[in-house]
């Protein structure tokens, strides 16, 4: 049994071969999609199954159509962010997080490169004519010569501990 599967932000759907785990699920010819591969030459699946995913997933997330000329199994991010999460991305790891879980502002604050996804191809594009500059760090340099008369004196006197703290 082949059990490693390659995380595919790329395809639209869970496409297995059959090595990959799996519980066959009845369905008819027509059911079985006919997918389009990079060099546009086409390849229909053979039959229907469900993935052993985490019980964290909705049963229709769980759907994986078969291709006997698939090398390698490919699991949609798409998909899974569909119902409900999010991936995460390291140079080590992908993870999948409830999207209940997430912050995105923090993401949107810091992001560098932000994608979009299309609604009908179901895939991330990144406008490289466009994007996030880095975030401006932040510095400051506070000086004592500015302040006022008045803001300058309740600084003197906090910066001499006075009133002093009683013991």
């Amino acid at each position: 049994m082949q059990s490693n599967a390659i995380a595919d932000t790329g395809c639209t759907g869970h496409y297995i071969n059959p090595n990959t785990p799996q519980t066959l699920i009845p369905s008819s010819p027509h059911d079985h999609p006919t997918v389009t591969l990079p060099d546009n030459s086409t390849i229909k699946a053979t039959h229907s199954a469900a993935l052993p995913l985490p019980h964290q997933f909705s049963r229709e997330v769980t759907l994986a159509h078969s291709f006997p000329q698939m090398a390698q199994p490919l699991i949609s991010i798409g998909k899974l962010c569909d119902d409900g999460f999010t991936a995460i991305f390291t140079n080590k790891k992908c993870y999948i997080v409830p999207e209940n879980q997430i912050k995105h502002t923090h993401f949107e604050e810091q992001s560098v490169l932000t994608g979009t996804r299309n609604t009908s191809t179901k895939l991330w594009y990144f406008d490289l004519h466009h994007h996030n500059s880095a975030p401006t760090p932040s510095h400051n340099a506070n000086t004592v010569y500015e302040l006022k008369t008045r803001e300058l004196v309740q600084f003197l006197h906090k910066a001499c501990f006075s009133p002093t703290k009683h013991t």
